[in-house]
């Protein structure tokens, strides 16, 4: 029966499936702009030339920029040992894959308040 579910491509874990296909777009920004900083390009895009632009770029890129986000939250959770809350989905295989592309954990050098509670409020108690 395994088998049959999978030859019709059955999902066993949309968590695993929503992870893979949000990793895949991250490698596609990156074969597209040349670096993996979702938000820092979003950044840049605003100093740019036409509205227009910077509103298309950051629309088509939010739902990639908040999982960056998320990743770079749960890579927090996962140094400081608390990896095992069922909020963390963030593995050292996955950290590998992302630390392939060349993507950075922290985006610059400091916490926002609102990251910092936000892994606050994701941390396992």
């Amino acid at each position: 029966r395994l088998g049959l579910l999978q030859e019709i491509g059955f999902v066993f874990n949309v968590f695993d499936q929503k992870w893979d296909e949000m990793f895949s777009a991250l490698v596609e920004f990156r074969n597209l702009h040349g670096h993996v900083n979702v938000v820092e390009h979003g950044k840049r895009e605003r100093g740019g030339s036409g509205r227009e632009t910077i509103n298309n770029t950051i629309a088509a890129n939010m739902s990639l920029v908040k999982w960056v986000e998320r990743q770079r939250m749960e890579y927090q959770l996962f140094v400081n040992g608390q990896s095992n809350c069922k909020k963390c989905r963030l593995t050292k295989e996955r950290i590998k894959r992302l630390q392939d592309i060349g993507f950075l954990f922290v985006s610059d050098g400091t916490a926002s308040a609102s990251s910092t509670a936000a892994v606050t409020a994701m941390t396992c108690i």
